[in-house]
C-alpha cells in the first residue's frame, strides 16, 4: 500500500483451506511497516472459531485487523487506507468549534437523548456547565423539554460513578474487582480473579 503501511488479504474460507498460510505471510512482513493490517473477508458460514483464531493471531503479532462482510466492502477499506495514508489524524477527526456553547454542546449530547435544544435550554436555565453538574433532579426538572428520563440521564452521567464495585459474599463492596460498566450495564472490563 506504501513505504510505511501494508495490508494482508485473507478470507476465511482460505484459512480453512490453509491455516498457515496467514502466520507465515505475517512473519514475512513483520518489520518494515508502521501500520500492518490484516483484512479478513468473511465468506465462510460458520466462521466463529475461525475469526477468533485469525483475530488471536494479528493481536499476537501486532496487526490490525479488519472485518470485512462483502468483497466490495474490503475494497472500500483499501481504497480509504491508501487515500488516508499521507494524512495528518486531524484530517478525520471530528472538528468541535472553540467557542463555550459549541464545547458545552459537544459534552451534553453524548448523553443518550439530549440534544441541542435541549442543551440551549440547560444552558440558558443554568447557566454554566458547572451549576448544570451540582443542580439536583428537581432543579433540573424545571428546564423546559427535559422530561423525567432526561433528568434521570442528565443526573446520572454527573454523579454516579465510572466504575462499580461488586458486592463480596457477606455483602461488603469488594474493591479489588472492580468492573466498568457502560449504559446498559453490560461488562467491558472484568479483572482477572487471583
Amino acid at each position: 500500500m506504501g513505504t510505511q503501511t501494508c495490508a494482508l488479504f485473507l478470507s476465511v474460507r482460505y484459512h480453512l483451506l490453509k491455516p498457515k498460510y496467514v502466520f507465515t505471510r505475517m512473519e514475512q512482513l513483520a518489520r518494515g511497516f508502521r501500520l500492518r493490517i490484516l483484512l479478513c473477508l468473511v465468506d465462510a458460514e460458520d466462521s466463529q472459531k475461525p475469526l477468533l483464531d485469525i483475530h488471536k493471531t494479528a493481536i499476537h503479532n501486532g496487526w490490525t485487523l479488519i472485518v470485512a462482510w462483502s468483497p466490495e466492502e474490503a475494497a472500500r477499506y483499501l481504497e480509504t487506507f491508501q487515500t488516508y495514508e499521507h494524512k495528518q489524524a486531524d484530517a478525520i477527526q471530528e472538528r468541535v468549534e472553540g467557542d463555550y456553547f459549541s464545547r458545552l454542546t459537544d459534552v451534553l449530547t453524548n448523553i443518550r437523548s439530549i440534544n441541542k435544544t435541549d442543551v440551549a435550554n440547560l444552558s440558558t436555565s443554568l447557566g454554566t456547565l458547572a451549576n448544570l453538574m451540582n443542580a439536583n433532579k428537581e432543579k433540573l426538572a424545571l428546564c423546559p423539554g427535559v422530561g423525567p428520563t432526561k433528568v434521570q440521564r442528565i443526573y446520572d452521567a454527573f454523579h454516579e460513578p465510572f466504575v462499580k464495585k461488586r458486592k463480596r459474599e457477606d455483602g461488603q463492596a469488594d474493591a479489588s474487582k472492580a468492573e466498568i460498566f457502560d449504559d446498559d450495564d453490560v461488562v467491558i472490563k472484568d479483572e482477572p480473579d487471583d
